[in-house]
């Protein structure tokens, strides 16, 4: 086979390149063509036609960057992690060892996941609007190097000490939907979220629906009670949650977007931020990416 070695050599600390070298010396050592890849390199996209397999080195945001080329060519990938959540390698159970990712690649299964878009843009995960965006853009602006929980830290006292809340009106497939006037605001595509908070813990990449959660968020106690019920799968009587195949959001106040645990830069939301009296659409599609399982 031909597979494509891919590797955000920023990530993990740098350890995305280490990987990236054993994969490939392992599927040498296995008669496979192997092309290393960078996000780095320009006019790398040209090439997904003429791969057979695609192992993504990196964390869920090099996977979300790389989704246009994947969905493009319907290059079977495989996500070895070396970022800070990992959710999608999380969710297929995906492994870090070099030796057994290239088994997946000879005799793993195959598996296809439903591709939503926000504002057209794809992600797999979820989009956030709120306190969680607020973390995920104190992050961002204030990074300097690679991930990792302990960079989160002041990111996320910052926000608890002052939330963001989303204010929001939001319809789902035509239907206006009332929710608290300062909520957090989770529309997903799969159920894992960082730190297994989960708030959407029956979201399924596989029934071409949205799963919606909207809870109260008003202040730092609003927030920090929401994440703990999400950790304990106990949310408040008042989450309001729906399913659905698009979703407006309308925002009264400006509001912070992120997704896939990145800052949500699309075509009208160029920094991520929703302004008064804009509106956004995240809508399902019929369009679907192609994982590889565990063999067996």
């Amino acid at each position: 086979m031909r597979v494509g070695v891919l590797s955000n050599p920023t990530s993990g600390r740098n350890k995305a390149l280490r990987y990236a070298e054993r994969c490939s010396s392992v599927l040498r050592d296995r008669g496979h063509s192997v092309v290393p890849l960078s996000i780095r390199d320009p006019g790398r996209e040209a090439l997904g036609s003429e791969l057979d397999r695609l192992i993504i080195i990196g964390g869920d945001g090099t996977v979300h960057h790389e989704l246009p080329n994947i969905l493009e060519n319907q290059i079977p990938f495989l996500h070895l992690p070396t970022g800070t959540a990992n959710l999608i390698a999380r969710e297929f159970g995906m492994p870090k060892r070099a030796d057994l990712c290239v088994n997946w690649i000879e005799r793993g299964g195959e598996i296809t996941l439903d591709v939503p878009t926000l504002d057209g843009v794809p992600f797999l995960i979820m989009v956030g609007a709120g306190a969680d965006a607020g973390v995920i853009h104190r992050f961002e602006h204030a990074r300097s190097g690679s991930g990792g929980y302990l960079n989160y830290v002041i990111p996320v006292i910052r926000e608890v000490l002052a939330p963001r809340s989303a204010r929001v009106e939001m319809v789902v497939d035509g239907n206006p939907v009332p929710i608290p006037s300062e909520a957090n605001v989770t529309i997903a595509n799969m159920r894992s979220y960082a730190l297994d908070l989960n708030p959407c813990a029956y979201a399924d990449p596989h029934d071409g629906l949205l799963d919606v959660c909207v809870s109260s968020s008003p202040n730092t106690f609003g927030w920090s009670i929401g994440s703990i019920r999400s950790r304990l799968r106990r949310h408040s009587k008042s989450t309001v949650r729906q399913r659905g195949e698009v979703v407006k959001l309308r925002a009264l106040a400006p509001t912070l977007i992120q997704f896939d645990g990145e800052i949500a830069r699309t075509p009208n939301l160029p920094e991520g931020i929703l302004d008064t009296d804009r509106e956004v659409e995240v809508r399902m599609t019929d369009r679907k990416v192609r994982v590889i399982t565990a063999p067996g």
